[in-house]
């Protein structure tokens, strides 16, 4: 890694006097390191923005490696995509001559960035595409492209197309041999059956999840069991699933909730309102049912506070939508400008 930043510098100082093919066995390295450390990744991608002008003395093939690459790179690094203008390059590039394999992985990287401009008709076509290519994808990449459309079907509420994506997409983890991806894909079918309201399904796919990577996951996936077998009204077992997490203070309210023990419950909301992880609905959900058991104790001065504070949150989310709102119809503006 160091000699590939070592040669990145190097081009830099020398204004990029080099031959094609030094360029493109730079973005073969820096592609190789993209794939291993998001955080160079990050170096890189700050370090790619430098080469527009060079590139364009370059081959059309090297152009379209160092476009693809750019795109990789802000991917890599969470980085949102603004423009599809210079993805659609590469896709026409490779379609017309590249090679199955190189054009399956255009497409999906065209899905993710339609996926960033909230063109979710555009992302689901680019990610069908990347499967389809016959012999071409590998199951890592077509694995990755059955997930990204689970998150898209998940987000428009399309609970059993997102459901039979996350099982595609658990398959390919599977064949490439990839626990982790395997065991988090399983997991995300789970919550597609419990969206679909087949608690049973949902709870196999957790336990398979468990089963597929035990040491890195198992936490996090019996805290959503014990939320599922919560919901089902099934305490005994949701009492056994939270045992693997003493400090999942919201998870633990809700149990005592579920089995009217108020007391307790009052308690676990309460350090559940200190804790980092509960996001601001859960607070405002928790500050509303801190008010309600106030008001059964005829503590009527104590569940105004509360109710109160449910207000507060409301108004900052209420506000926080109407500027997503707004950030998100100035993107679609910008990117049907520059589609013009």
């Amino acid at each position: 890694i160091h000699r590939k930043a070592i040669i990145l510098e190097w081009a830099r100082g020398k204004e990029y006097w080099f031959l094609g093919n030094l360029f493109e066995k730079i973005i073969i390295s820096a592609l190789q390191v993209i794939l291993q450390q998001t955080i160079i990744a990050l170096f890189l991608a700050e370090e790619l923005y430098f080469l527009p002008k060079s590139v364009q003395k370059e081959n059309e093939s090297t152009q379209m490696h160092y476009y693809l690459l750019l795109t990789k790179a802000n991917e890599a690094c969470s980085i949102q995509h603004t423009s599809d203008s210079l993805i659609r390059r590469v896709v026409r590039y490779y379609e017309k001559q590249g090679s199955n394999k190189q054009t399956a992985e255009a497409y999906y990287y065209q899905g993710c960035v339609y996926r960033d401009l909230d063109d979710v008709d555009y992302a689901l076509e680019a990610f069908q595409l990347a499967t389809y290519l016959p012999n071409a994808p590998e199951h890592q990449l077509v694995g990755k492209a059955y997930n990204q459309m689970g998150n898209l079907f998940t987000y428009q509420k399309l609970d059993f197309e997102a459901m039979e994506a996350y099982r595609e997409s658990a398959y390919h983890a599977l064949h490439d041999k990839d626990s982790i991806a395997w065991s988090k894909r399983l997991k995300s079918t789970a919550h597609a059956f419990t969206a679909l309201n087949q608690p049973d399904s949902a709870l196999h796919y957790f336990e398979l999840a468990i089963q597929a990577n035990p040491q890195t996951l198992q936490k996090d996936i019996e805290k959503e069991k014990a939320e599922l077998f919560i919901r089902m009204k099934d305490f005994s077992n949701a009492r056994i699933a939270l045992e693997h997490n003493p400090d999942d203070y919201l998870t633990w309210a809700d149990y005592y909730h579920g089995v009217n023990k108020k007391d307790s419950a009052s308690h676990y909301y309460e350090y559940a309102l200190k804790h980092k992880r509960t996001n601001e609905w859960q607070r405002k959900a928790i500050y509303q049912r801190l008010s309600a058991y106030a008001e059964e104790q005829g503590e009527f001065q104590k569940a105004y506070f509360y109710l109160k504070m449910a207000d507060r949150i409301q108004d900052t989310l209420h506000n926080k939508y109407e500027m997503e709102m707004v950030r998100q119809a100035q993107l679609i503006q910008t990117y049907r400008n520059a589609s013009k």
